[in-house]
């Protein structure tokens, strides 16, 4: 085998041993609490709570409530929560403290989480103000 052949060999033999070590798996977000269509009280708290999974590395999470787009709404703007995180698995878990008067009949809590290598994730629960 010439020179040529033997390098381009060993080239294509790296890159796909590289390439199956990508991470190919999506990011999970478990939302245990609360429940989907629950209500919740002004001046009230309640308990979000997620779990997240990645095959590879987990990196980073952002959580709040917002309208259905995902847009922060001013009522509720100080829910906003970040974190740095790592492993395959993380549990999220806060007290999530609203306001005294919400303004809207619908809010969503979005989750977000973020792998290693930038990949994200987005799951979402709606939340209905108690009338």
């Amino acid at each position: 085998m010439n020179t040529n052949k033997l390098t381009y060999s060993i080239a294509i033999l790296t890159l796909s041993l590289v390439a199956c070590k990508k991470d190919k798996a999506a990011l999970e977000i478990d939302i245990q609490a609360p429940a989907a269509h629950s209500e919740i009280h002004s001046g009230s708290s309640f308990i979000a709570k997620a779990l997240f999974t990645d095959d590879k590395e987990l990196a980073e999470y952002h959580v709040h409530l917002a309208d259905v787009t995902g847009e922060h709404l001013h009522d509720v703007h100080d829910n906003e929560y970040t974190g740095k995180i790592g492993g395959v698995e993380y549990l999220f878990e806060q007290t999530v403290d609203l306001p005294n008067s919400l303004m809207h009949d619908e809010y969503y809590l979005f989750f977000e989480l973020t792998d290693a290598e930038g990949k994200t994730s987005t799951k979402s629960v709606m939340l209905h103000k108690h009338h």
